[in-house]
């Protein structure tokens, strides 16, 4: 059972998904290349906003790339279900910070 807080505490991050490995390195056997099989195509991005205390997380998924647009986005439409207080953590990553998708942040 969640805990009885003022606020709802969320996490929001993304993660990036692509079918065309990019491997670093290999184990393989003396005198023999590995071959690791790749398939092109489009990857797909996850924007996720996450509670712990409540086990709640909302994932919306993109194909491609996302931009500050794309966040601006996932925060509107999560909201529109919020009840009170709901801040959301998120990395310092460059995406997450633009001036579009905070307006001018408290550092």
């Amino acid at each position: 059972m969640a805990r009885q807080t003022e606020i709802d505490l969320y996490y929001l991050d993304k993660t990036d998904l692509n079918l065309n490995l990019n491997v670093l390195y290999a184990w393989q056997c003396k005198n023999t290349t590995a071959i690791l099989p790749a398939q092109r195509g489009l990857g797909r991005t996850i924007i996720g906003i996450f509670s712990p205390i409540k086990q709640d997380l909302k994932a919306t998924i993109f194909e491609g790339a996302v931009n500050a647009d794309c966040i601006i986005a996932v925060i509107d439409q999560f909201a529109q279900q919020v009840k009170r207080k709901t801040p959301i953590l998120h990395n310092r990553a460059t995406i997450h910070t633009a001036k579009k998708s905070w307006g001018n942040p408290i550092v």
